[in-house]
C-alpha cells in the first residue's frame, strides 16, 4: 500500500482525517495548523488536481480517547481517509493525568484503527508553560514514540520541535472563552492554545516530515509567514 507521502507525490487523490482535542480543533487561533496543512495540499502540485486534496479537521476540544473511540469508524465510514493524523496533547490532563488508563484507552483506539487497515500516524503535543502540564506533556510524547514503535506507525515528535524555542513567544494569545478546568479567566493569558506562530510550527514540521512538501511563503490575508529566528531563545 502507497503511504501518504507517496500518494501526493504521485498527484493521487488524498484525504486526512485529524483526529485527537483541542490541540487538534484549534478553536481559538486562525489561521490553525490544519488551515496552513490544507494550504500547503493545495498549493503543492498542479492546480488540476488541488481539489483532490483535503484535510478534516475532526478535533474535537476536551475529547479523550475513549470519546473518540465512540465515532471513529463512523468518521472512517464516512470520510474514508487515505491516512489518520492522531493526537491527544490537553485532555489528558484533566482532571488528572492516568497514564495507565490513557494508554489504555489509546490502544484501543489505535485497534479500531488497525481493523480498519487505515494509516495512522501519532504526534505528540507541544509544551505547555506550567510546569506540571509541561512534565505531562513530555510523558505523552513518550507514550506516543513507544506506541509507534511497537505498532510500525509513523511517529512526530513536535515536542522537542519547540526545545529552542521561547515559549512565551508562542503563547500569546488572551482568553476569550473561561474555562474553569484549565483555570483560564476571560482576558488571561491563554497557556494552551498556540498563536499563529506557533501553528505555524506545527504545520510545517508535519508537512515535511509527514507529508513531504512544504509550506508555501506568503503574506496573503490570514496566512502570513512568520519570522521562526525571532522565537529563538537567544531572539
Amino acid at each position: 500500500m502507497p503511504s501518504i507521502r507517496e500518494k501526493i507525490a504521485a498527484g493521487e487523490f488524498v484525504r486526512i482525517v485529524c483526529v485527537g482535542d483541542m490541540q487538534t480543533s484549534q478553536p481559538y487561533v486562525k489561521p490553525s495548523w490544519t488551515d496552513w496543512l490544507q494550504r500547503a495540499l493545495w498549493e503543492s502540485g498542479d492546480v488540476q488536481i488541488a481539489w483532490r486534496r483535503q484535510i478534516i479537521n475532526a478535533g474535537i476540544d476536551r475529547a479523550t480517547p475513549k470519546h473518540v473511540l465512540s465515532y471513529y469508524t463512523r468518521y472512517i465510514g464516512q470520510y474514508k481517509p487515505d491516512a489518520v493524523l492522531l493526537s491527544f496533547g490537553i485532555s489528558p490532563m484533566y482532571p488528572s493525568f492516568d497514564q495507565k488508563t490513557f494508554s489504555t484507552e489509546l490502544d484501543s483506539v489505535l485497534d479500531a484503527a488497525n481493523r480498519e487497515n487505515i494509516p495512522v500516524a501519532l504526534w505528540s503535543p507541544y509544551p505547555l508553560l506550567s510546569g506540571e502540564n509541561r512534565e505531562v506533556t513530555l510523558t505523552l510524547c513518550s507514550i506516543y514514540k513507544q506506541k509507534a514503535i511497537e505498532r510500525g506507525l509513523h511517529f512526530i515528535d513536535l515536542y522537542h520541535d519547540f526545545d529552542d524555542l521561547e515559549l512565551t513567544k508562542v503563547f500569546t494569545s488572551s482568553v476569550v472563552i473561561p474555562n474553569e478546568l484549565f483555570k483560564l479567566e476571560l482576558g488571561t493569558s491563554d497557556k494552551v492554545s498556540l498563536n499563529a506562530i506557533g501553528q505555524y510550527i506545527v504545520a510545517k514540521r508535519l508537512a515535511t516530515d509527514w507529508l513531504g512538501i512544504v509550506l508555501p511563503s506568503t503574506d496573503a490575508g490570514d496566512f502570513v509567514t512568520p519570522n521562526l529566528a525571532n522565537t529563538k531563545r537567544w531572539g
